[in-house]
């Protein structure tokens, strides 16, 4: 199984994404995390929004961070509670103060988002924490990409390239998914797939299992309590028995997907043992005798066998004497 940010045998690593919809209500954040946690997602990603350092006070959305935005002291609660039923934290931070804060809090994960790619102060601060860092791809020029990188490897730290986009909600002909695989093979490192498709559209729940056997090892899925409330981002939300499917599915993929290496599996052994043609002679031959072409013919048998190729028989002299529809084994040439 291929390796994951946050399972440690392996697999799709799951994050449970709030986004906003609490609203600012701190009650509802504590809910959505225990939620979480029971749907079998393995982190959950916090935004973390100080709205003065998110944008300038005539910004369109500028007042409604504002009425969102939750204090430090109560996202120390909400950190701890999450770390307390077992949750990895991601934080999604856009400055370097509240990158701080969440260092002190003991956050090991980090979202850089489109908004800081290009912002040097917050790349370096996260370039320094022992941390992975989850690097926004979508709506990035990949010499901006290739720029952050340089910085944010230069101590080693595990990067994932978080691909996808938020349009409110993003069209399906927008997910892009064969962008993942050039991704992997542009950068060559690890893909999560940040899907925002509507959360009511019929391939809500299949378009990150696509995601997964395009290659991304991490998706990141918008979750709500309840979308017919509309709170904010509920646009590519999905409910939790919605969400609880989703983590089934993919846990289906990963078994679908199996072993990531060439070699046969016990599976595969049995049936290439089952169907196979090996060599076998046509008729009974003595000890000594040379085998020639004519010797020879392939069927399939019940028997022991070493499933050598013609090459590697004719030419040679018989050992012992060996019966017609006999495999012929290694043991039986000399």
């Amino acid at each position: 199984m291929f390796k994951s940010s946050f399972r440690p045998n392996g697999g799709v690593s799951v994050i449970a994404e709030p986004a906003n919809s609490h609203n600012g209500s701190s009650e509802y954040l504590s809910e959505l995390i225990e939620k979480a946690k029971e749907c079998g997602a393995d982190a959950i990603k916090f935004q973390l929004i100080e709205p003065d350092h998110l944008s300038v006070p005539d910004f369109e959305w500028y007042k409604v961070y504002q009425q969102i935005a939750i204090p430090t002291d109560r996202w120390v609660t909400h950190i701890c509670h999450a770390k307390a039923v077992g949750l990895n934290v991601i934080a999604e931070v856009f400055d370097v103060s509240m990158a701080r804060f969440c260092l002190e809090q003991g956050i090991r994960a980090f979202k850089l988002n489109i908004a800081d790619v290009s912002s040097p102060d917050l790349i370096h601060c996260l370039a320094d924490a022992p941390a992975t860092i989850f690097l926004s791809v979508g709506g990035s020029l990949v010499k901006e990409t290739e720029h952050a990188l340089q910085i944010l490897t230069r101590r080693g730290n595990e990067i994932v390239l978080n691909y996808g986009f938020q349009n409110y909600p993003t069209a399906l002909s927008h997910s892009n998914l064969a962008k993942i695989r050039l991704f992997l093979f542009h950068f060559g490192l690890p893909v999560c797939f940040a899907d925002h498709l509507a959360g009511d559209h019929p391939m809500a729940i299949e378009l990150p299992c696509l995601a997964v056997t395009a290659g991304a090892t991490v998706i990141e899925k918008h979750f709500i309590l309840e979308r017919k409330q509309e709170r904010y981002d509920y646009y590519s939300a999905i409910e939790p028995h919605q969400f609880k499917t989703m983590v089934d599915r993919l846990r289906d993929v990963e078994t679908c997907l199996g072993l990531s290496s060439l070699d046969l599996d016990p599976a595969e052994l049995e049936y290439r043992n089952k169907h196979k043609k090996c060599p076998v002679l046509k008729d009974s031959l003595p000890a000594g005798h040379c085998l020639v072409v004519e010797d020879i013919q392939f069927k399939r048998a019940n028997q022991p066998k070493d499933f050598l190729s013609l090459e590697e028989v004719v030419g040679k002299s018989l050992a012992v004497a060996v019966p017609a529809n006999v495999p012929l084994r290694k043991e039986h040439l000399k």
